[in-house]
């Protein structure tokens, strides 16, 4: 070896999927052998928070999921019901999130 560096920034990524009028969003299911292609959950670009579908709506979603707390899931008028998972901090977002991906973090 010639030289080591220990990389102490970092994030896992998923794909960005950002919440958006009139898209069809399915429930998460940790049973379903497609779910890595599916979109179960969606980034808010207002708030910087992602969320996680519990339960889809009968078509296609129109209202926005905006709470935070991680007690009570959000429900909309639209039959989804949305759980706030995170919010991404302006530092985090400088420095993980793109266009195309969104950083997951453990606690």
């Amino acid at each position: 070896l010639q030289s080591v560096k220990k990389i102490a920034d970092w994030a896992y990524c998923v794909p960005r999927y950002d919440w958006t009028s009139g898209n069809t969003y399915v429930a998460y299911d940790d049973n379903d052998a497609d779910l890595v292609d599916e979109q179960f959950y969606v980034f808010n670009t207002t708030n910087f928070a992602v969320y996680l579908c519990l339960k889809a709506g009968s078509g296609v979603s129109t209202v926005q999921p905006t709470g935070t707390s991680t007690a009570v899931p959000t429900a909309g008028g639209d039959g989804y019901i949305w759980k706030y998972l995170y919010t991404i901090t302006a530092g985090q977002s400088n420095k993980f999130l793109t266009q195309d991906y969104l950083p997951v973090f453990r606690d």
